[in-house]
């Protein structure tokens, strides 16, 4: 039946692109599931899989079977009239590690001014090309790779628009000044120097002669998705919190969980070269597979020990943890014309459709009244997510622990600490904000 079936699905593709241009490597990937995935045999940077897309997507829609097209975001997909098949073509992206050019298209759309997507003379891509020239024009301390990734970055300059939008919306006194700038790199700028050496701003806007906007810039594709506030080590945060026993404690049960990803390997060890095997293993297959097998079990000590330690000192980790995510120790800088927000820019483009939402804004002055009101207030907790199990427990499938944070019993914010792709680092916390 499958043959049979494959047989017809061929003789229909063969009609439906019999008059197509583009060559297309034509690859099952499986029959059991009735999806047949086909991909492009070269890799693309966006905008030539974009126009590829866009290519086969016009000759779709002037085929004469009903076809029932989707966009996706690497390609597109459609059913076979009379089949249960869903066809997929797929243009793969380029190997090339691709430049985030989030900020900095963020950053143009500030100078550009407010963007009305709803306006019929809307043009993506010749809003791009002048973004482009606002760079080149008017920021000094870009990078010229993320200017280049600029080209049908639509998602991006969705979410980009929702941000500086936002952002000129709730300060009207930077909209006003047309002679505001926007710095990347505050060390390559005349500032002063408790400006300078504050580095959670991914950019400073500076406007009416002397006043400065940090902005900390954070995109999502809805508003049901949850950016990350806080991406860091998790030493960085236990070592404040702790005296140095527990400090001794974690170190000891970090250098027993290396020992045992070794002994499980036979590889043979002495307390000098524990850690440069260990490392070595860190970077193997074996070594990445028999770690990762060892994390999620109850042999997991120094998950464990982490866990113990949150559990008996979650009053200072949590005050540690909203006061970073809120950037609270910025209320110094409020007497010295700096002011500060998190910005998150919300929208994507889909079915060659741009949505652009309502950005959200939080001051540092909004962000210190919550911060302080929770704090004042004492009634916060940290315990372990609902129905999700950490490494060490029974039954767990994921290599990392779950907390959230609780104020006067509502959730707040959410943590995992897992580890970034290389293991040889220490695992990090991230924070996710819960709206």
């Amino acid at each position: 039946m499958i043959n049979q079936m494959d047989t017809v699905v061929d003789s229909e593709l063969k009609y439906i692109f019999k008059d197509y241009k583009i060559e297309l490597n034509f690859h099952k990937l499986t029959s059991t599931s009735r999806t047949y995935v086909f991909k492009d045999n070269t890799s693309l940077n966006n905008k030539d899989r974009h126009d590829k897309t866009k290519q086969t997507l016009i000759h779709l829609k002037q085929c004469d079977k009903a076809l029932n097209i989707v966009e996706l975001y690497n390609g597109v997909q459609f059913n076979i009239k009379g089949t249960n098949i869903k066809i997929k073509i797929m243009f793969k992206p380029s190997t090339a590690k691709q430049e985030d050019p989030h900020e900095l298209m963020t950053a143009s759309c500030i100078l550009y001014g407010p963007i009305d997507i709803t306006c019929s003379c809307f043009n993506p891509d010749a809003l791009i090309k002048k973004l482009k020239t606002i760079v080149k024009n008017k920021i000094k301390d870009y990078n010229p790779k993320i200017l280049n990734a600029f080209d049908c970055s639509y998602t991006v300059l969705a979410q980009s628009i929702s941000a500086s939008n936002t952002i000129l919306k709730n300060n009207p006194s930077v909209r006003k000044d047309t002679k505001r700038k926007v710095i990347i790199d505050s060390t390559k700028w005349d500032f002063p120097h408790w400006i300078r050496a504050y580095n959670s701003s991914d950019f400073v806007i500076k406007y009416d002669k002397d006043k400065y906007l940090g902005i900390s810039l954070k995109k999502r594709i809805s508003k049901k998705t949850t950016p990350t506030l806080i991406n860091k080590s998790c030493d960085d945060f236990i070592e404040n919190i702790v005296d140095e026993t527990l400090e001794k404690k974690l170190k000891s049960q970090k250098i027993k969980f290396c020992q045992l990803v070794l002994d499980t390997l036979g590889i043979p060890y002495t307390d000098d070269n524990l850690m440069e095997h260990y490392v070595k293993q860190c970077n193997s297959a074996q070594g990445r597979r028999a770690i990762k097998s060892l994390l999620v079990s109850k042999d997991n000590c120094y998950f464990k020990m982490i866990d113990k330690i949150l559990k008996s000192q979650k009053e200072r980790f949590v005050t540690s943890i909203l006061k970073l995510a809120f950037r609270y120790e910025l209320k110094t800088l409020k007497s010295k014309q700096f002011s500060f927000a998190l910005v998150i820019g919300t929208g994507e483009y889909r079915s060659f459709t741009f949505i652009v939402k309502e950005g959200k804004y939080e001051s540092i002055n909004n962000s210190i009244r919550r911060v302080n009101a929770i704090l004042k207030e004492g009634n916060f907790n940290l315990v372990k997510m609902k129905d999700r199990k950490h490494a060490f427990e029974k039954g767990a499938t994921a290599e990392k622990l779950f907390y959230t944070i609780l104020s006067n019993k509502k959730p707040i914010m959410r943590l995992e600490l897992r580890y970034k792709g290389m293991y040889n680092r220490n695992p990090s916390f991230f924070a996710y904000l819960l709206e």
